[in-house]
């Protein structure tokens, strides 16, 4: 059990940490439910306005 949570407590950590990076390119990701395997759903942004673009990201985290 304390395994799980620390993988849990990993897997929460790189979910931040990536979406932090994409908000500061400007881009909004948002989790995607339920979790076929795809974990954020990105949505591109130049200059504030939508270029349609987006992308599904899966997220694997470690701690090293």
């Amino acid at each position: 059990r304390k395994r799980d949570v620390e993988a849990e407590r990993i897997g929460r950590m790189g979910h931040g940490q990536l979406s932090n990076r994409f908000e500061e390119m400007h881009w909004i990701p948002s989790d995607v439910h339920p979790d076929k395997g795809e974990d954020l759903l990105v949505r591109i942004y130049e200059e504030d306005r939508s270029t349609g673009l987006n992308f599904y990201a899966q997220i694997k985290s470690t701690d090293n």
